[in-house]
């Protein structure tokens, strides 16, 4: 009894190290079953559901996607806002295939102006997702016993962007803003090891809960350089980010840094084109994994428009039309390769009450790819909603 007592104890304390292991690494594909959910997570963008329509284009530009804080005075009357995105994925490799579906709240906020040149806005995002399952069968030799149990390690949770900004009309066409940042996160991993009705010992769950704090400042200006032309930069410089376990300290790195650059042409009534280029400095994160696991940076560009389609069908009834597409880097490599990600879609946005609250909705088509032999594909789903003081 003694000896089973010994192997039971040897037991758990392999499932807790393998627990902790996933959850400051979780670099190899099959412990997360998708090449998208690497090392601390998926990065959604920090964008509302109007600006993932554009491809993210007008993301620099618009007031509820928390990146550049001088955007928040495009709200003239303010709005507090909300949005669901649900992801559907599919994830193909040599071992088979599986399909998961994803729900996320990853942006709301409020936006309110003071006076006619400053506004105040505060909002809560996602900045990585870390939300995933897997299933696998392990065959494992226990004192003097061969078994094979059912392995379920499941993740949930995510870092949080909590940002409060000041945005002030500098001058005629130039507004120019400044944002503190907090982020805090949780990870629940839980490994739940299923043993044979037949094995003396009866089934093994362990938890292990990761928890971040971290800080960061940013800045943005929106110029207008000529009639119909506009040009928006935002940059954030990441302070120092923890990893703790209960009240112990784990890792220290540093939120990413994170720059950006857009044009917009209005050139054309009702109709809004947009580019935009980021960078995202996601190395500075890999301090943060006792493991070493790696995280690259990352560069980002988006193209895509907004128009006015009761202007184009001669309607009074207000509906606006979105398309965009976005080819990005993702920051954590899977099986020691790069990640890329090309994403297409539109949306629309329905302003009611006479345009006092709207509704925005947007599909989005993800490809994932550079991992050889595994191809994800995802749709991602927007639903957003604004209400206007």
């Amino acid at each position: 009894m003694t000896s089973r007592l010994k192997n039971s104890r040897l037991l758990l304390s392999r499932i807790s190290a393998v627990a902790v292991a996933l959850a400051l690494s979780a670099t190899v594909l099959s412990a997360q079953g998708s090449v998208s959910n690497q090392g601390f997570g998926y990065p959604l963008g920090q964008m509302s559901t109007r600006a993932l329509g554009t491809g993210g284009a007008l993301g620099e530009i618009d007031p509820r996607s928390p990146l550049n804080p001088a955007s928040i005075l495009f709200g003239e009357r303010g709005d507090v806002f909300g949005q669901y995105d649900p992801e559907i994925r599919n994830v193909k490799g040599s071992s088979g295939s599986s399909r998961t579906v994803t729900a996320r709240f990853s942006n709301f906020g409020i936006n309110l102006p003071v006076s006619e040149r400053i506004a105040i806005g505060f909002s809560g995002s996602t900045l990585l997702d870390r939300s995933w399952s897997t299933n696998a069968i392990r065959q494992q030799v226990i004192g003097v016993d061969t078994v094979t149990s059912n392995e379920i390690v499941k993740s949930e949770g995510g870092i949080t962007d909590l940002r409060y900004a000041i945005a002030y009309s500098l001058l005629r066409g130039v507004k120019i803003g400044l944002a503190g940042h907090h982020y805090t996160g949780r990870n629940n991993i839980n490994l739940l090891q299923q043993f044979p009705d037949s094995f003396a010992y009866g089934n093994v769950s362990q938890t292990t809960s990761l928890n971040y704090s971290g800080n960061a400042v940013s800045a943005g200006v929106v110029v207008d350089l000529i009639p119909n032309l506009g040009v928006a930069i935002s940059g954030r410089k990441g302070g120092q980010m923890k990893l703790y376990a209960n009240d112990t300290v784990l890792a220290t790195g540093h939120v990413p840094d994170h720059y950006a650059a857009s044009l917009t042409f209005t050139g054309i009534s009702g109709t809004t084109f947009g580019a935009r280029y980021a960078q995202d400095n996601w190395s500075s994160m890999t301090d943060l994994s006792t493991s070493g696991n790696p995280a690259q940076d990352a560069t980002e560009f988006n193209v895509g428009l907004e128009t006015n389609a009761s202007q184009l069908r001669g309607s009074g009834n207000p509906l606006l039309l979105r398309l965009g597409a976005r080819w990005r880097t993702l920051p954590f490599l899977a099986n020691g390769q790069e990640v890329k990600e090309v994403s297409y879609g539109g949306g629309v946005g329905i302003p009611i009450a006479r345009n006092r609250a709207g509704i925005d909705l947007a599909v989005v088509r993800s490809n994932r790819t550079g991992v050889t032999g595994v191809k994800e594909g995802a749709f991602n789903l927007s639903f957003g909603i604004r209400i206007n003081p």
